[in-house]
């Protein structure tokens, strides 16, 4: 047992080692370069910082100072000794230091190391303080569990609350040598976001343009995006919960090179930022709630306002458009049977019952017909290989006005444009219809009816009777028009999904079923995915069922009336997809690793944890409260079942 103990650990640090552990063990440890009677605190000194060990910690750490790159490396006394003693039984070959019971390390980098550092994943290092010249001291700390025990009950309740004070005193030692050494306290984030400022600073190896809807495309160079770039960079931030996403619009940040984007929103309190790859989605917010917007569009602004373009407040655009797509989207069968057409001006009732009866998705995009810096919105229908304009909207400065209202768009009709005229054809058969042509006001706030032509086609004779109704165009010059094309080169979102006789158009299920867990882990390109054999939440032996999607394996288990959900995926966030709100949030420090819990009265609904490069999460009963929940210890014994 001893040996198959001390194996498990042993390849747990070799494998999963933390950032900056060296490859040969010093002689002794270092003694203490002072001590302090009142506190009973030992001062350890090294390259002139000094790191005090507590009373109660005197008895259980190990500093070391002559570890290459570090300026202190602590370690669980316990932890070593319990090695030694397993190699020792063992007889093997000494491999050396391989990281038993370390606790945290103590390095400092210069200015350029740390700018490097910045632009790639630092799992492990923390920054913590700064210098005067611009270097940084790093808290170095492991990535997986490196507590190790020997004999007959190692691993007892004693030697985990043993490993869990260590663990606890080490997690403060940052902000302790501050307070210590007077330094500058300093911290920086490791986000993808943060990693993209970083390479935009000190690499310059970033493709990106800012988009939004007031000016269209930009693309910043080095100098003109400094001050943007810096202001969020010396920003940190946390991973949010998706249902904190604000409403409304956002200042885009694209990636063209790398498929990436950051979408930084104008609304809330101006601290989101979300982050989209592909299908994938992350959101981040500035801690303390600080600024990220403010940056944002001071760059945009100044890079419209050198293009030229005339400014506008699209704040307040963008909240007339939602205010339009809000009213689409919550069209349904019961709004419209006592549909009150002048209290709708901008969605005329014959647009409204089209929009909602149609099989097809709703889209919207932008698109400036008349140049004036103001986009004009259009609401399409279709799917996403083809959309129709079904509306065009102006913008008068407070709301969306409606453009076509003598001659509303909706079924049967569709839109062209010729770069001067609008023309809205509606069909009334097979062989007659009308269109009708407008041109876009000199306020840039509504359109004006030029011509309404009816027709009548004869197969008899293969003619056209055109009749002008206005008296403004002949037959003649009409058909001397060229019409045009439905405006082409709008980006189209979708933002509704409608009902018909087909069921619901809705975005098509991302997950997979597989037979086991393993098979599970295999769809979703993970290493492997084992699911705990033994349940003390469940009174009786569950039934599982396994799913898959890219980058993340599901296990549900059901036993009567509880529910567990286990998921691992790639990653080092919350996987949990469990978006409701708890009044209890708190962490689990469990043989050094930390679980992340949400839960009430003391029980835990959902808790999560990263190790070794894979997220993983469980959560139970999350969808009926009133059943029970966990209690801390069936949710380590369910972690130390989870790989």
């Amino acid at each position: 047992m001893k040996t198959r103990l001390f194996l498990l650990f042993l390849c747990s640090a070799l494998i999963l080692s933390a950032a900056g552990c060296s490859s040969g063990e010093p002689e002794k440890a270092p003694e203490p370069a002072a001590a302090d009677s009142a506190s009973g605190e030992e001062v350890f000194e090294n390259e002139g910082l000094r790191l005090p060990v507590s009373e109660d910690m005197r008895d259980a750490v190990i500093v070391k100072t002559d570890e290459a790159g570090r300026i202190f490396s602590v370690y669980e006394k316990a932890s070593v000794e319990a090695a030694e003693r397993l190699r020792a039984a063992e007889a093997g070959t000494d491999p050396g230091n391989t990281g038993e019971g370390w606790l945290f390390g103590i390095e400092l980098v210069n200015e350029a190391q740390l700018h490097e550092m910045l632009c790639s994943d630092m799992s492990g290092a923390d920054v913590f303080a700064r210098t005067a010249d611009g270097g940084a001291y790093l808290y170095l700390h492991p990535t997986d569990v490196r507590m190790v025990r020997d004999g007959d009950d190692a691993y007892g309740e004693q030697d985990r609350a043993a490993w869990a004070a260590a663990t606890e005193w080490a997690a403060g030692m940052p902000g302790r040598l501050v307070e210590e050494n007077a330094l500058t306290a300093y911290r920086r984030s490791n986000t993808e976001l943060d990693m993209v400022l970083a390479r935009i600073l000190y690499r310059g190896d970033v493709h990106y343009e800012l988009t939004s809807l007031a000016h269209g495309t930009f693309t910043p160079n080095a100098a003109e995006a400094a001050p943007c770039i810096e202001a969020l960079a010396d920003l940190t931030y946390e991973y949010a919960d998706a249902s904190q996403t604000p409403d409304g619009e956002y200042i885009v940040m694209n990636l063209p090179d790398e498929d990436t984007r950051f979408d930084f929103f104008l609304g809330g309190d101006g601290s989101y930022v979300r982050k989209v790859r592909g299908d994938y989605e992350e959101l981040y917010r500035a801690e303390g709630g600080a600024d990220v917007i403010s940056p944002v569009r001071a760059l945009y602004d100044s890079l419209a306002a050198a293009a030229g373009k005339a400014d506008y407040d699209y704040e307040a655009y963008n909240a007339a458009m939602q205010s339009v797509l809000d009213e689409y989207a919550a069209l349904d069968a019961a709004a419209l049977e006592n549909y009150d057409e002048s209290a709708h001006p901008e969605l005329p009732w014959y647009t409204a019952a089209i929009a909602n009866t149609v099989r097809n998705d709703l889209y919207y995009g932008v698109y400036d017909f008349d140049g004036n810096d103001v986009p004009e919105l259009i609401i399409a229908a279709g799917d996403d290989t083809v959309q129709v304009p079904e509306a065009v909207y102006a913008f008068d400065g407070a709301k969306m006005v409606y453009l076509f209202k003598e001659h509303p768009m909706g079924e049967r009709a569709y839109l062209t444009w010729n770069g001067e005229l609008f023309a809205t054809h509606g069909s009334g058969g097979a062989a007659s219809g009308i269109v009708a042509l407008y041109r876009m006001a000199a306020d840039g706030r509504s359109a004006e009816l030029v011509e309404v032509m009816d027709y009548e086609y004869s197969p008899d004779t293969t003619t056209v009777t055109y009749t002008p109704e206005l008296g403004n165009m002949t037959p003649e010059e009409f058909t001397a028009l060229d019409l045009g094309e439905a405006p082409s080169g709008i980006e189209y979102v979708r933002f509704a999904s409608r009902k018909g006789s087909e069921g619901f158009v809705g975005m098509a299920n991302p997950w997979s079923e597989a037979a086991s867990a393993a098979e599970a882990a295999q769809g979703a390109g993970l290493d492997g995915f084992t699911i705990p054999e033994v349940f003390s939440c469940f009174p009786d032996e569950p039934t599982a069922a396994f799913l898959y999607m890219d980058g993340m394996a599901e296990a549900i288990l059901d036993a009567g009336d509880d529910h567990l959900l286990l998921r691992k995926g790639t990653g080092s966030v919350d996987i949990s997809g469990d978006y409701n709100m708890y009044p209890e949030e708190r962490d689990i420090n469990w043989k050094g690793l930390a679980i992340h819990c949400r839960g009430d009265e003391g029980m835990v609904r959902t808790a999560w944890w990263s190790f070794g490069g894979n997220a993983f999460s469980l959560s139970f009963n999350t969808d009926d409260t009133t059943l029970p929940g966990l209690t801390d210890d069936q949710v380590t014994s369910l972690v130390n079942q989870i790989q």
